[in-house]
Parts: C-alpha cells; sequence; structure tokens
C-alpha cells in the first residue's frame, strides 16, 4: 500500500492549497526517523509558519543555520518521497461555481481533496502497474480544519456506498484518516510544501511581489518530474463543478427526489 499525507494553507487575500507527499510504506518509516533525526526535539513538531515568523524555538536561530535547515529538509523529502503533488484555488471562486448542496463541494477543502486524491489516484495507475502491492492508497489529512467533517463524510461514503465504486478505484483508495499534525513527520513535511506553495501563488504568481523563494525552489529544483502542481481556475474549474453537478442532479432523478 502507498501511503499519502496531506496538509492545507490558506492566506488572507483568499488563495487556498492541499499540498502533500506519496510515500511507499517502508520509506514512511525510514522517513519519519530521518525526519526526527533532523527536527531534533528542540524544532519538533515542525511548523513552517513559526519557523518563518522566528517563533518559539526559531526565535534566536541564527540565518546560516535556517538556511541549512532548509535545505536539509528539501533533500530528505526528494530523497523519501515517490510522488508530490500541490492543488490550490480562490476561495471565493470555488464556492461560487461549486454544486454546494452536493456533499464534499459545500467548502474548497473537500473540493481539493477530491483533486488532490484523483491526482495520487492518477500518478498510481501510471506509475505502480507492475506492483501489485501497490494496488492501494492510505490517504491521511492533518487534523482540524473546519470543513473536516464534510471531507470526511464524503470520504466514508467511498469505502461504505457501493454505489461510489468509480470513485473507489479513481482515487486507488484504501482507506483514510485524520491525524494531528504533531504526531507524524510526514504532516510535518506536508505543512512545508503547503505553506511555501501558498505564499509562492499569492505573492509571486498573483501579486509579482517577490521570486520564488529559495526554499521551494531548493525543493521542486531537483525531482521537478516528481511533483505535479495544479492551480484550478476559470474554465477548468467551472468544468470540473460541471461534471459533479450533472451527477448530483441525475442521482437526484434517479432517486425521485427530482
Amino acid at each position: 500500500m502507498l501511503e499519502a499525507y496531506f496538509d492545507e494553507s490558506e492566506r488572507s487575500g483568499g488563495i487556498f492549497c492541499l499540498a502533500g507527499f506519496v510515500f511507499r510504506r517502508a520509506d514512511v518509516r525510514r522517513f519519519d526517523k530521518e525526519w526526527r533525526r533532523l527536527i531534533g526535539p528542540r524544532y519538533w513538531p515542525f511548523h513552517m509558519v513559526d519557523f518563518v515568523a522566528r517563533r518559539g524555538a526559531f526565535e534566536n536561530v541564527p540565518q546560516w543555520q535556517r538556511d541549512s535547515l532548509v535545505r536539509a529538509i528539501a533533500a530528505l523529502i526528494n530523497h523519501r518521497i515517490a510522488f508530490g503533488v500541490v492543488i490550490s484555488c480562490r476561495i471565493p471562486e470555488v464556492h461560487a461555481v461549486a454544486p454546494r448542496w452536493i456533499e464534499g463541494f459545500g467548502h474548497a477543502y473537500p473540493v481539493l481533496c477530491h483533486l488532490a486524491m484523483g491526482a495520487v489516484g492518477n500518478w498510481a495507475r501510471e506509475h505502480t502497474r507492475h506492483e501489485r502491492s501497490l494496488d492501494s492508497v492510505a490517504y491521511i489529512f492533518e487534523a482540524g480544519h473546519g470543513a473536516q467533517c464534510e471531507a470526511q463524510r464524503f470520504m466514508s461514503r467511498i469505502a461504505q456506498d457501493p454505489g461510489a465504486a468509480e470513485l473507489y478505484d479513481y482515487y486507488r483508495y484504501g482507506s483514510h484518516a485524520f491525524q494531528p499534525k504533531p504526531s507524524l513527520a510526514a504532516l510535518q513535511a506536508a505543512d512545508f510544501f503547503a505553506w511555501e506553495w501558498a505564499k509562492f501563488y499569492d505573492e509571486t504568481v498573483e501579486q509579482g511581489l517577490r521570486p520564488m523563494r529559495g526554499s521551494l525552489l531548493a525543493l521542486l529544483k531537483r525531482r521537478p518530474h516528481r511533483f505535479q502542481a495544479t492551480h484550478i481556475t476559470g474554465e477548468p474549474l467551472r468544468r470540473y463543478m460541471d461534471q459533479f453537478r450533472k451527477l448530483g442532479l441525475a442521482q437526484l432523478r434517479e432517486s425521485g427526489l427530482l
């Protein structure tokens, strides 16, 4: 089984993203041990927002040491992951076009869960077709988002509803869970990726205020083919939502409710 770990990040201007990494099971165990050695008890658990703001344990860390830690984080992630994926959007745009009466589309968070799980499923079909032991994915999300309950319900339906067999196959669904970030190194790594991408898309792509941060560049440049980054907006977003709107209407007709 593959394991995929995701965390989210939101900017005050409305940019929202979900980012994470896929590991083979043996590699995620090794990654956990290596991350714990790298971060050490002083910085555990690692939170990117505290690191950047120089809060808590990071308050008096000299710049050379901060730079060294970021390079080591990027190198370790690249060494152990099988695949990295990030999906971003503007929350108001998603809420304007999403069929929010369909469960799983009431907030940008479960919508991006759909998209990220689909990206992982597509990658798994293409890259693990000859590895029968990797026929499913265990999805682990950082616990605590306000729309977690909605995401939880649609994921549970995939596992329990025979009518959701297509989604089951599409996501290569094996299981899902929502876990606290301090307990899992892979979620702390996902936090690093999500924070960096949200800041990049907000300040670099949309506002043009700065070049890409060296920390994000260090993560992506070594093996760019292992990463998929998507900002969903405009016509692609509307087409995606229309697919689910039509599916939802068809289900209501079949059940006699429309």
